[in-house]
């Protein structure tokens, strides 16, 4: 899938596209977090613009049975003698979101139309063992789209704009799609491929960033969820034996060695302390009684109650 990549640079965007992948189809097909770990035992020491206004996909029945007017209009009944193209306007039948790429084409490249089938399509509910054929093409097609739209209509707003704007939109995604109540967590456009792909065109920089953390590993996602309410900024806060907080990292996990003996040199006990699968985690070692203050924030991860990116308070 990755050769004849025509440049590093496309090459390391589309490494980290597969990372990533199908972001959000990816994630609920994790299992969640389990429960924290805790275990007691002694051990051996251890060394926004406004424009443009259209955007052109093929016409043709979609998976509602229905089809759009020029004018914007949706009408349930199918156009029988559609064929070319038509322009989707900033209409609330289509999103309740303007387009905002200043970079945005009046004519969007063939193959980085949307396919008219994604008009309410819950893409979550693709299943890569039932559909493969499906499944493939969405994720090709994202891929595909990301990475142009990345590096060709990329206008480089600086994030501390464009987050806010972001987050702004995702809620409205969820409060207007019919999909968003069927999974306890919220993900890209509201579960509405056809969001999903406004979404991109909409933020290149976002996903710029998701590609530069790693994708669903990256501390974006995490902000993401406590901005979306669905995450408690505190999520990572844990007290050590001690009554010191200490904020855990993402995808990492803890062992704390306590009872240091100065003459034998050697902890006599250690407790663990983990949100993250035990089976993919690192498992960092901790020595809360022998470091420093300074080594010991090294080890420890974010406080969700600021956003990393606009260096500013949290909104939920």
């Amino acid at each position: 899938m990755l050769k004849n990549l025509l440049s590093n640079r496309i090459f390391i965007g589309i490494l980290v596209l597969l990372i990533c992948g199908v972001v959000s189809v990816y994630f609920l097909r994790t299992d969640l977090p389990e429960e924290p770990i805790k275990i007691y035992k002694p051990v051996e020491p251890l060394a926004k613009s406004t424009t443009p206004s259209t955007t052109e996909i093929p016409v043709g029945k979609t998976d509602m049975g229905g089809h759009f007017h020029e004018d914007g209009t949706w009408h349930a009944e199918v156009d029988a003698n559609a064929e070319g193209t038509i322009a989707l306007r900033d209409d609330e039948s289509f999103s309740p979101v303007p387009w905002s790429n200043p970079l945005m084409p009046e004519k969007i490249p063939e193959h980085l139309k949307m396919p008219l089938e994604w008009i309410n399509w819950d893409y979550q509910a693709l299943s890569e063992e039932e559909n493969p054929t499906a499944y493939s093409a969405l994720e090709n097609r994202i891929k595909t789209l990301t990475t142009a739209v990345i590096e060709n209509y990329n206008p480089k707003r600086p994030i501390e704009e464009v987050w806010p704007a972001f987050i702004k939109d995702e809620k409205l995604y969820h409060a207007n799609s019919e999909h968003s109540q069927k999974y306890p967590i919220p993900v890209i456009g509201g579960f509405r491929a056809d969001w999903w792909y406004q979404e991109i065109w909409n933020y290149p920089e976002i996903y710029e960033l998701i590609f530069s953390e790693g994708g669903l590993r990256g501390q974006w996602f995490d902000v993401y969820r406590v901005e979306m309410g669905d995450q408690d900024p505190n999520w990572n806060l844990f007290h050590l034996h001690d009554g010191r907080e200490f904020r855990i990292k993402h995808d990492k996990n803890y062992t704390f060695h306590i009872g240091y003996d100065e003459e034998t040199e050697r902890y006599t006990g250690s407790y663990s302390y983990g949100l993250s699968n035990r089976n993919t985690a690192e498992m960092l070692h901790v020595y809360p009684e022998t470091m420093s203050a300074t080594e010991l924030e090294e080890l420890q991860g974010w406080n969700y109650n600021f956003n990393p990116y606009t260096d500013q308070p949290i909104s939920k």
